[in-house]
């Protein structure tokens, strides 16, 4: 779903007491044209006991990863705001 060349910027630390993975990397970009593939808010995947949740923005995304299930990720994932 998410492919990319660079090498993916990984971090952590310990966010209310669960250690939480931060990850940056490049958008995936359209074969054809090289635009970058946009998607509103955020989509979630998850592995091996692992969720994390994925926003693109300016052509960089933004992974937030933490043990558990979508509810526990959810309280520290930004809302969309009002236009």
């Amino acid at each position: 779903m998410f492919r990319h060349s660079l090498p993916i910027l990984p971090q952590s630390v310990d966010a209310f007491e669960k250690r939480m993975q931060f990850f940056l990397f490049p958008a995936e970009r359209d074969s054809k044209t090289g635009a970058v593939l946009r998607f509103p808010g955020w989509r979630y995947v998850r592995q091996e006991g692992w969720t994390g949740a994925v926003t693109e923005h300016s052509g960089v995304c933004f992974m937030a990863a933490i043990r558990g299930r979508d509810k526990d990720l959810e309280s520290y994932l930004s809302k969309p705001a009002d236009k």
